[in-house]
């Protein structure tokens, strides 16, 4: 099934040392269909296309988002974390 198929993994949302004041950040992007995405850990749901989104609380302060995706023959790739800086509070 996945012969031939290029895994990958693209976070959209949001930008590398975003800073923001708000106490939450929807964290999207798309990877390959029919794999697994997981954001700091918790698995989430991604549609037929491998989109997917979901919403990330943020403490006061450096916030890392490690966002990860895997596929079931094992193949695995990992967005850079990313850091948010969450200036409210």
């Amino acid at each position: 099934q996945t012969i031939g198929v290029v895994f990958f993994l693209k976070v959209t949302s949001p930008q590398n040392e975003a800073i923001v004041d708000t106490a939450y950040i929807d964290v999207s992007g798309q990877t390959t269909p029919d794999s697994a995405v997981s954001v700091n850990g918790k698995f989430v749901e991604i549609d037929a296309s491998g989109r997917f989104k979901t919403r990330v609380t943020l403490v006061p302060g450096v916030n890392t988002i490690d966002v990860v995706a895997s596929d079931f023959s094992g193949r695995r790739a990992s967005a850079e974390v990313l850091t948010v800086l969450y200036v409210g509070g």
